[in-house]
């Protein structure tokens, strides 16, 4: 017998640059999905620092708080796979636009968004880096 998987789809309305209150918002859409007996829950793009952050991210402390959001985030994940959208710094000093796979705890995996727009309103590529293989 094949299993069912339930995805949620969390349409929450994010704020540019309000990480407590964005925070607050993937929580407790965390826990709507797990009452629903959601798999995996889904949010936004960016959703801890708002879309589109913009100048922002240029930052420094803002971006490391929105680090901690996700952290926070993390910690209250329970046994749903949360996929959500935040900045990721590296060590080199670029900066994504990535979605990080979190459960149980942990964040187990990021992707970073590799198609970055600029054009009309999107400025993406300005303050983001797009990973190339070497």
């Amino acid at each position: 017998m094949k299993k069912l998987m339930r995805i949620t789809m969390a349409q929450v309305d994010v704020t540019v640059g309000d990480l407590d209150g964005n925070r607050r918002k993937i929580v407790e859409g965390i826990g709507r999905a797990q009452r629903l007996h959601s798999d995996i829950v889904i949010f936004p793009e960016l959703a801890v620092c708002g879309y589109p952050p913009e100048d922002l991210l240029f930052k420094r402390h803002f971006v490391e708080n929105n680090i901690r959001s996700l952290d926070d985030i993390v910690k209250q994940t329970g046994d749903i796979i949360a996929i959500v959208g935040f900045a990721e710094p590296d060590k080199k000093g670029h900066l994504y636009n990535a979605a990080a796979v979190i459960s149980k705890g942990r964040l187990y995996d990021t992707y970073h968004k590799i198609a970055l727009p600029d054009y009309g309103v999107f400025d993406e590529k300005k303050v983001f880096y797009i990973w190339r293989p070497e």
